[in-house]
């Protein structure tokens, strides 16, 4: 038995151009979220707590929530429909 650990940092490296920014499509500052619950166990309790502190720190912040029937197969399209007018959508892909 080897006494060798290997870790992988997962961490995209930044582009060197700054990157692409979307514009917002709303007249409002708001910033709206979209949550996918990928249907795993803890998914939905992380997904939670990231609006919990995403709401102290911006509360005039919007939410979608969005679910997966099983985390196997790709989200149906009315759920997907519910992340449309989101700035940015998170997923979780909690165990």
């Amino acid at each position: 038995m080897s006494n060798v650990a290997y870790f992988v940092v997962p961490v995209a490296p930044v582009p060197s151009d700054g990157g692409e920014s979307m514009p917002h499509t709303r007249q409002d500052a708001t910033l709206a979220i979209g949550l996918l619950d990928n249907s795993k166990n803890n998914a939905r309790q992380l997904l939670d707590l990231i609006a919990e502190g995403v709401r102290i720190h911006k509360p005039t912040a919007t939410f979608s929530f969005a679910a997966k029937a099983l985390a196997s197969k790709a989200a149906p399209d009315a759920e997907i429909a519910k992340l449309k007018e989101a700035d940015v959508v998170v997923t979780a892909m909690a165990d």
